[in-house]
């Protein structure tokens, strides 16, 4: 802690309240996974969706909704691209988002929404 405070910006990104986060000159509250959709890929390269079970309360956002008005302010990306638009560009960045589409996160190599054991082959 004392290294951060001789920072001169200290920019923290949290969805709980703690020291570091009291510490921050800019505090950019982020939603818990309970409060976003997306997608995550476990440590084994399993790619798994996840659904919103509640709204997060303002002025919390979604890691993305972060990330993105932050790069738009920045001069990249549009106001406009979402998690749907935003997919299709991160699969064809990245090669173990390729062949993975709706259906394949409906089961397959993919882990079934409710499920701890994966389902399909490596």
């Amino acid at each position: 802690m004392a290294a951060l405070r001789r920072a001169k910006l200290l920019v923290v990104h949290a969805r709980t309240e703690s020291l570091l986060a009291r510490e921050a000159d800019i505090l950019l509250p982020c939603a818990s996974l309970a409060e976003k959709d997306g997608t995550f890929t476990s440590r084994f390269g399993r790619v798994q969706r996840f659904e919103r079970a509640m709204l997060p309360k303002p002025p919390v956002k979604a890691d993305w909704e972060i990330l993105l008005m932050l790069a738009c302010r920045l001069g990249f990306g549009k106001p406009e691209w979402n998690p749907l638009t935003i997919f299709p560009m991160l699969a064809a960045e990245t090669p173990g988002y390729a062949a993975v589409d709706e259906e394949k996160l409906e089961g397959g190599l993919t882990m079934k929404k409710g499920l701890f054991v994966a389902e399909g082959g490596l």
